[in-house]
């Protein structure tokens, strides 16, 4: 949202200090009792010449109401306030009729002097009068300045422009000083201090997170929303209802004492505050969120550009030290070597990189080691404060160390480095491990390629050697001269049966036919590198990669026909590809092929102008059960849920996908969000009955209505994540604005394959 252009808010004033200097003879009960109502002087009585000095030092007075004496006492009090602050105004009051003393006083500097009887009106007067010597302005906090302060605060989301109009508001707002802002939020503790200087513009500087949380675990939990702190100090809690969501400290350079008004203004401010700043916590959220979703998608494209590790790798790991806005982004891999034995991937903006991989590879084992054998993140906020790293120089100073698992065993560690101390949270960490998965899933890919590879790569020399390599030779005019032993296992004719006969009735695909005669008639040199597809003599067609090379011999000259069979080969590719959309472990198709078929699926609902069911779930209470019975027992789980999905969708209409880990995705064409209810109660009553209940299903289904494939995907996360939090085994949908939950006990059992459905009417 825009600022506003050009606010200018009222400032509110405090009290002014008066201090009343008392004496034996005037004890002065009614001037008490009228400055106690004042409403712009705030009253301070001294006693005696003790506690005169001890005021005057510690607070800082703008007008001295002094009981005026013939004796030397009085004269003392009056050189002392003058040896302290000459410019501060002295009001003098007589107990008695003597115009000498008050001759006398005058000539000693106070400003005004008092002649009794001093009661009734001739008082209020005089308290008129230290008011007005006070220079004291009124200015309450009124509903014009609320607004202002309001429309301030709220005129931006961003949390850095938030802080910088929080500190100027309160440094406008009252006479303090310094200030520091400290926020907790979702993602952690924000902690911020500010000076005035001298120019009246607030100086602000950035706490680490540790910092301000160790300040707000020391502050305690006030009551009421302002508490003095040894007079010198405000403590404004920013709170909403019971639940703090920070603290504002300001320091004064005196001892302050606040009206109920400056409370009650300073309480509405704090609101302000506390709302301004839970919705610039949640907008930085959804902003986090957002961009992590935006890096998944681009490490998952950059996976999809490459199956080469060492390529996919060092375009991951550029990504990330973008989006980490760190120094040093590194991956071990220790199963994994490079062209020179390495096994790092680095990526660093570092002045000295030489020393920064040096420390990596020499110093930075104990991390590795640990997140190795714990198989967890681990959160390095200083590395400094390890005793491993005392007396070491080293430019980084926090790190996230992640796991790459891959089929339960660790591929490898992910690593994260700064120069700042606590430049990494909890937020952090949770995005490190998703592209940790990310990582591992760029392992599988790649092993998968590289052993079919080298499958594809052995039966090529098979096949060069074997006798299902058909080598025909023909004359210029393209008729037949020799056909090898091959060829005719290959077609099923012996070649006396066509040796001297045209060539090109032996190819079925009219298609070649032109490019082969261009080839006969010289308009062409060579021709090669295409698969075809040939009828054998007796029935059934086999593949073959065809190449075709001009012979130039002394004796004579055509063409070499060299036909390698590939059916086998293309068998092998059309298993590659199963295996590179299929999950291993349940058999269903994988998030890759899922972030494929996506966009098709909704660029096919746009075409037919209809519509389908997104579903997305995932099995509550399966860490536990993992965790518990193994990952033996929690791979079986999984199996058997991909069994169950099968069983209960359309077989060759609905496409199931394991998302990853225990998330599970379905995509059902032609089918609406309340026909796909009822393909989620069926799993989860099978999943409910299968385990008592141990384990249970969280399924959320929203219907495509148009949005991107973005927009459907966050929408059926958040329908999952509806049914979590609503206690989980239940279904959620959302369709025409309404939320519709399904949960109970299950009771029915789940389809078996027999019962394969048709359709969902």
């Amino acid at each position: 949202m825009p600022a506003p252009a050009t606010i200018q808010m009222s400032r509110v004033e405090f009290k002014k200090q008066l201090l009343f200097v008392t004496s034996p003879t005037m004890a002065g009960q009614e001037i008490e009792a009228l400055l106690q109502r004042s409403r712009t002087l705030q009253l301070t009585v001294a006693a005696d010449g003790t506690s005169l000095i001890a005021l005057m030092a510690e607070y800082e007075f703008d007008v001295v109401l002094l009981a005026l004496e013939d004796d030397p006492v009085t004269w003392g009090h009056l050189a002392y306030i003058h040896q302290v602050n000459p410019k501060l105004p002295i009001i003098g009051c007589l107990s008695n009729d003597d115009t000498a003393l008050a001759a006398k006083a005058k000539a000693e500097g106070v400003t005004l002097v008092l002649a009794p009887p001093l009661t009734g009106e001739r008082l209020r007067r005089a308290i008129a009068r230290a008011e007005r010597a006070a220079e004291v302005v009124p200015s309450p906090l009124s509903a014009q300045t609320l607004h202002e302060i309001a429309l301030n605060l709220h005129a931006s989301l961003d949390l850095d422009e938030l802080v910088e109009t929080a500190f100027r508001t309160l440094f406008h707002l009252t006479p303090c000083i310094t200030g520091r802002l400290l926020i907790t939020g979702e993602g952690g503790h924000f902690g911020y201090e500010g000076n005035l200087s001298p120019q009246g513009e607030p100086v602000i500087r950035k706490m680490s997170s540790e910092a301000a949380a160790i300040e707000l675990a020391n502050l305690p939990e006030a009551p009421d929303t302002l508490t003095h702190v040894d007079g010198h100090q405000l403590h404004l809690q920013l709170r909403h209802g019971s639940q703090r969501s920070g603290v504002a400290i300001l320091g004064y350079p005196r001892r302050i004492k606040l009206t109920d008004v400056e409370i009650e203004g300073l309480g509405l401010l704090s609101r302000h505050l506390d709302h301004a700043f839970r919705n610039a916590l949640q907008y930085r959220a959804v902003q986090r969120k957002r961009e992590q979703v935006f890096l998944i998608n681009e490490v998952t494209r950059q996976m999809a550009r490459s199956l080469d590790l060492e390529t996919v790798i060092a375009d991951i790991v550029e990504h990330l030290q973008r989006y980490m806005e760190c120094e040093v982004v590194a991956i071990y891999t220790p199963h994994m070597t490079g062209p020179q034995g390495e096994n790092f991937h680095i990526a660093s903006t570092l002045a000295n990189r030489t020393s920064v991989i040096a420390t990596t590879l020499q110093r930075d084992t104990g991390l590795i080691r640990e997140t190795i054998e714990g198989g967890e993140t681990i959160l390095c906020r200083d590395l400094r404060q390890l005793p491993e790293w005392r007396g070491h120089s080293t430019l980084s100073r926090s790190k996230i160390a992640t796991p790459i698992w891959l089929d339960g065993t660790i591929e490898g560690v992910l690593e994260f480095e700064s120069v700042r101390p606590g430049a990494f949270d909890d937020d952090d960490c949770a995005i490190a491990e998703d592209l940790a998965l990310q990582v591992s899933v760029a392992i599988r890919n790649t092993r998968l390629y590289r052993n079919a590879q080298a499958e594809h790569e052995y039966l090529q020399t098979v096949l060069d050697v074997a006798v299902d390599t058909a080598i025909i030779s023909t004359d210029p005019a393209g008729n037949i001269v020799t056909f090898s032993r091959g060829a005719e296992m290959m077609f099923g004719y012996d070649d006396k049966e066509v040796v001297g006969t045209p060539i090109l009735p032996l190819f079925q695909d009219s298609s070649l036919f032109t490019s082969i005669e261009k080839l006969l008639d010289g308009h062409q040199v060579h021709f090669g590198g295409t698969d075809v597809a040939l009828k054998r003599r007796h029935g059934g067609t086999f593949y073959a990669s065809l190449s075709v090379h001009p012979l130039r011999a002394k004796r004579s000259e055509g063409f070499l026909f060299v036909l390698t069979d590939v059916t086998e080969r293309r068998a092998q590719q059309e298993q590659l590809l199963k295996l590179s959309i299929t999950d291993e472990l349940t058999g269903l198709y994988n998030k890759r092929y899922y972030q494929d078929l996506l966009p098709r699926e909704i660029a096919r609902a746009q075409r037919r102008d209809s519509t389908f069911a997104l579903c997305y779930f995932d099995l509550d209470g399966f860490k536990r059960f993992n965790d518990t019975r193994g990952h033996v027992a929690g791979d079986e789980l999984l199996r058997w849920v991909g069994e169950l999905v099968r069983s209960v969708i359309r077989r060759q209409v609905d496409l199931p996908f394991r998302y990853g880990g225990d998330e599970f995705v379905l995509i059902l064409p032609e089918t609406p969000a309340e026909a796909a209810r009822r393909v989620g109660e069926r799993i989860c009553e099978g999943v409910y009955q299968r385990f008592n209940g141990e384990v249970t299903v969280s399924f959320g289904i929203v219907e495509y209505a148009g949005e991107s494939a973005e927009e459907l995907t966050i929408r059926a996360d958040k329908m999952m994540y509806a049914a979590k939090r609503a206690g989980g085994n239940r279904v959620t949908t959302y369709t025409s604005g309404e939320w519709r939950f399904q949960s109970g006990s299950w009771p029915a059992a789940p389809a078996t394959n027999s019962e394969q459905p048709t359709s969902y009417e």
